[in-house]
C-alpha cells in the first residue's frame, strides 16, 4: 500500500489516469486482493476488477465471490463498475468441479 501511495503520490482524490486496479486472486491471494481491492475504492477512488487466470471452477467460483463481495462493499459505493474476467473457462478442456462451473 505504501508503494502504492508513493506511486500516485498527491494525485490521490484527483483524476490521474488510473481507471482500476485489475487483481489477480489466484497469483496474489484471496487476502491481499481484498486489501488491495478496499485500498483502491477507498483512497484511490476507483474501481477493482477482478480476473481470473485459466483457473479451474474452483478458482473461477472464488474470484466471482470476491467480485461480489467488492462490489456490495460499503467502500465501493461512489466509484464506477467494471465488468471482472471470469470467462476464461471455455479455454479449459475441462474443470476439477462436478457438475462443472459452467453448468
Amino acid at each position: 500500500a505504501a508503494d502504492l501511495r508513493r506511486l500516485f503520490g498527491d494525485r490521490v482524490n484527483r483524476p490521474h489516469g488510473c481507471a482500476a486496479f485489475v487483481l489477480k486472486p489466484a497469483l496474489i491471494g484471496l487476502e491481499l486482493s481484498l486489501q488491495l481491492a478496499k485500498l483502491a475504492h477507498e483512497e484511490f477512488q476507483i474501481s477493482a476488477v477482478f480476473s481470473s487466470s485459466f483457473d479451474s471452477g474452483i478458482g473461477l467460483a472464488f474470484t466471482s465471490i470476491l467480485a461480489a463481495v467488492s462490489d456490495r462493499a460499503p467502500f465501493s459505493s461512489k466509484v464506477k463498475k467494471y465488468a471482472h474476467g471470469v470467462g476464461t473457462f471455455g479455454m479449459l478442456g475441462g474443470d476439477t468441479l462436478l457438475p462443472s462451473f459452467e453448468s
